[in-house]
């Protein structure tokens, strides 16, 4: 059983952890905890909730130059055209400390986090070995560290012919790798010689589930530069006390789905969330279908979503194209089941408060109804002098909204914004190249008593769910580092 103290931590959800770990049965305890606890803040653009942003570590020096712009994110290529590669990671990390400090004057909870630009390759690799066998993975490795490619650290050395050294490996016929695997590993080569490049995009790393024990872990199709950041994902998630859950169907985290702070319950006792999904090319909602089965097993409440669309081909995911922060949690009840409910019907509950920034001519006109039967503010940003405008950080302080928004805010819409009684900080992006923004670089942080990572693999199995053993073992590396 729980002790009766960490019960009450529980209960409260405190920022402190537990002195001790806690086994797997403790783990389903915690997920059934009462409904009256659903009402903390810990969702992106919920009241008091708490942000973390992606810093790169002290120790991470240089620039980053990316070798090919990702599958899907035309923003990306359009930089590229333009000879925007890569980005210093000097300058993230300085102006991204600032953006911290002058929200955490206002009475922002955020927080920094780590970015993972100078991951070990055994990481990046065990990352893999959800679509690729252990054996060949570590095969791999070990050609490589015998080619006396990796430095002190355990990382790729930095040396010119390097990626043409990495694809005379993978030709090794002795390595007995299909067509597909050596396509996953090359481009995952691209990403970690792009010093993962992409790892300050924390939005894509996980979606929270509406309790917030469960973290969906991203699962990308076709971007492997992109899936070497898994192993490190869930090392954080594990240590804010989130399950991590990896998923088989398609998925890019909180970027591409945001929960409304509204529990709604329906006529048969069953609770749900609404959450404003999206379609565009690297997002989709089907995701969602394993989602609510995963929460049904856990007793949480099930994600009702509606999809919004934009006409810009150009706008991958849902936080390019709009973004929301609401200043209260609602809850209210229905005389309906949850499959029948209609969003008429859930609007018709909804007090509408907060605020919602948009790209301008972008969103379709069922998408913008939907943002003004929920938001009490809703403003089109011009995106003219910035394409990424609308990829903003919206918040509450407790006292007031805040908007986090790149300094190319045309000065029409920041004087619109100001006169509604929005605190407007405008800050640099500094990962142009990388083809995402402000809002891209934020997720959310939990904090709950941390779950130990072999408790983890327990549950899971008891779940169906068996992991590689790869994994498993840089899950732990990458824990004890850290401490």
């Amino acid at each position: 059983m729980l002790s009766s103290s960490l019960l009450s931590r529980l209960s409260h959800f405190q920022l402190d952890r537990a002195q001790s770990i806690f086994n797997a049965n403790c783990v389903l305890n915690i997920l059934r905890c009462s409904f009256a606890v659903t009402t903390r803040s810990i969702h992106s653009g919920w009241p008091g909730a708490t942000i973390q942003m992606g810093v790169p570590l002290e120790t991470c020096t240089g620039r980053v130059e990316y070798q090919s712009a990702r599958k899907g994110n035309i923003p990306q290529e359009n930089q590229h055209v333009l000879s925007q590669t890569g980005y210093s990671i000097d300058s993230l990390r300085i102006e991204n400390m600032e953006t911290i400090r002058q929200l955490q004057v206002l009475g922002v909870n955020i927080v920094p986090r780590p970015s993972f630009h100078h991951q070990r390759y055994y990481h990046s690799l065990a990352s893999l070995s959800t679509v690729i066998k252990d054996r060949e993975l570590i095969r791999v490795y070990q050609c490589v560290k015998n080619a006396n490619l990796l430095d002190e650290a355990g990382c790729l050395k930095k040396i010119s012919g390097i990626y043409d050294s990495i694809r005379f490996i993978l030709d090794d016929t002795n390595l007995n790798l299909n067509v597909s695997e050596k396509g996953i590993l090359l481009g995952a080569h691209e990403g970690i010689l792009e010093r993962q490049a992409d790892s300050v995009y924390k939005a894509n790393h996980f979606f929270l589930s509406p309790l917030g024990k469960i973290g969906f872990t991203a699962n990308y199709f076709g971007v492997p530069q992109r899936d070497i950041e898994l192993a490190n994902i869930i090392a954080e998630l594990l240590d804010d006390g989130v399950i991590p859950w990896l998923l088989e169907s398609e998925h890019e985290g909180v970027a591409n789905c945001k929960l409304l702070p509204f529990f709604g319950t329906d006529s048969k006792g069953n609770r749900f969330v609404p959450a404003f999904g999206y379609s565009g090319s690297r997002s989709d909602m089907k995701c969602l279908h394993e989602i609510n089965d995963v929460l049904r097993q856990f007793n949480e409440p099930e994600v009702k979503h509606l999809t919004l669309k934009s006409f810009n081909p150009a706008s991958y995911h849902a936080d390019v194209v709009f973004n929301f922060a609401s200043q209260t949690i609602q809850e209210a009840v229905f005389d309906k089941e949850i499959r029948n409910l209609t969003w008429t019907e859930i609007f018709n509950k909804y007090e509408k408060n907060g605020l919602a920034v948009y790209a301008e001519y972008e969103p379709d006109q069922l998408s913008i109804k939907a943002l003004k039967h929920t938001m009490k503010h809703v403003v089109p940003l011009k995106k003219d002098r910035d394409p990424l405008i609308a990829n903003a950080i919206v918040i509450s302080s407790g006292t007031e909204l805040v908007l986090v928004v790149s300094d190319k805010l045309a000065s029409s819409d920041e004087k619109t914004l100001v006169e509604l009684g929005i605190r407007v900080i405008k800050r640099p992006n500094m990962t142009i190249g990388g083809g995402g923004s402000l809002m891209c670089m934020a997720n959310v942080v939990t904090q709950q008593p941390l779950i130990d990572t072999d408790e983890w693999v327990s549950l899971l199995a008891d779940k169906g769910k068996v992991l590689p053993q790869m994994l498993i073992d840089a899950v732990k590396d990458i824990r004890l580092n850290r401490r």
